[in-house]
């Protein structure tokens, strides 16, 4: 590989690098609005410190050597297709208030093309949440991983394949189910851990019911 390619590959990495460590420079920092925190959280899954490894090293990998057709097998997408859920209608703002105390706008819905994802804010802090988040994932192995290998991640059982809480940030919990990694996320400054815990629980038992 000519030494242009090799910077730019350098280059990129530098900038992901960069926007890494701004991200989490900020999540130590109050959040003010679910969308905002949503934002980074998404983020942070997905650029990783061993996301950008795997990324540097792909890259040195395809200019050393010519690329291979991959066969019907390898090139089939794996997982589900969680783009197509709507996630907004996995929770109603009615159940969001029974298990938080809180009263929530509707919600609102984002896509990509591995996953989907809603967000409820409330008008009224005073009541503790100050917001609410749904996301459904295709499975990544290596992501769920990375996370619940986190010195922050706590083993949850009793519900799903798999599951862990904390991470990223206290209120959030993830389970694997099926092909879909399902993540249900409570912005709450006001109610100690175990009531926040308690809440996100009850809504992830509502929106796996559902999928």
């Amino acid at each position: 590989m000519n030494s242009a390619r090799r910077a730019s590959a350098g280059e990129a990495a530098a900038r992901v690098a960069s926007q890494l460590q701004q991200n989490l420079v900020a999540w130590t920092l109050p959040l003010a609005s679910l969308e905002q925190y949503y934002r980074l959280m998404f983020s942070v899954r997905h650029r990783s410190i061993p996301g950008i490894v795997v990324l540097i090293g792909i890259s040195l990998a395809s200019c050393g050597s010519p690329s291979e057709p991959k066969t019907e097998a390898e090139a089939r997408p794996v997982g589900g297709n969680a783009s197509a859920i709507k996630a907004c209608d996995l929770l109603t703002v009615d159940e969001i208030k029974q298990a938080t105390g809180a009263t929530m706008v509707a919600g609102k819905l984002q896509t990509t093309d591995t996953q989907s994802s809603c967000d409820w804010s409330s008008s009224d802090e005073s009541s503790g949440a100050s917001g609410v988040g749904v996301i459904v994932q295709n499975f990544d192995a290596t992501l769920w991983q990375n996370m619940s290998s986190s010195p922050h991640a706590v083993p949850v059982t009793g519900i799903g394949e798999q599951a862990h809480k904390g991470v990223p940030h206290k209120g959030d919990l993830s389970v694997k189910k099926g092909s879909y990694e399902v993540d249900v996320g409570i912005v709450d400054f006001k109610h100690d851990d175990a009531t926040v815990d308690a809440a996100s629980l009850k809504l992830m038992n509502l929106v796996l019911s559902r999928l």
